[in-house]
C-alpha cells in the first residue's frame, strides 16, 4: 500500500481529541472538519464526515477500499500520526487541497475495482 505523508508547515490546525468507539480525533483546519481514524481494531470513519464505514477495522483488509493518508504534521496523544481514510482519492485532493499523480489515482481505482469485483464472484 502506498501513503502519502502530509509533512507541509503552512497549515495552521485547532486540534480537539474525542474518543469514542468510532473515531479518535475531529480536527478543524478552517472550515474543514478532519476525523482520524487511528486505533487498531476501531470502525473506520470518513475524515471529511465522521460517519463510519460498518464493519470496517482499522488495520483490517478493508483499509485496501479507502484512499489513506498519513498526516505526520497531526500527532494525537501519544506523538503518532494521524490516519485520514477517504472514499476515494479525488474526495481527498477536494478536502486537502493537494494534486496526487495521476498513476497514483488510476493504479488505485484498478486495485478497488478488482476487490470489488472479486467480492461480487463469492
Amino acid at each position: 500500500m502506498k501513503y502519502i505523508v502530509i509533512t507541509q508547515k503552512n497549515e495552521q490546525f485547532n486540534m480537539s481529541n474525542r474518543t469514542d468507539d468510532d473515531f479518535v480525533g475531529h480536527h478543524n483546519a478552517g472550515r474543514r472538519a478532519m476525523y482520524a481514524s487511528n486505533i487498531q481494531g476501531r470502525t473506520i470513519v470518513n475524515a471529511i464526515t465522521g460517519i463510519t464505514y460498518p464493519g470496517w477495522k482499522v488495520g483490517s483488509l478493508d483499509e485496501n477500499r479507502l484512499w489513506k493518508v498519513c498526516d505526520a504534521r497531526m500527532r494525537n496523544g501519544s506523538g503518532e500520526p494521524q490516519f485520514y481514510f477517504y472514499d476515494s482519492p479525488e474526495q481527498a485532493m477536494k478536502h486537502r487541497r493537494v494534486t496526487y499523480d495521476q498513476d497514483v489515482i488510476d493504479a488505485w481505482h484498478y486495485r478497488v475495482d478488482r476487490i470489488v469485483a472479486e467480492d461480487h464472484e463469492q
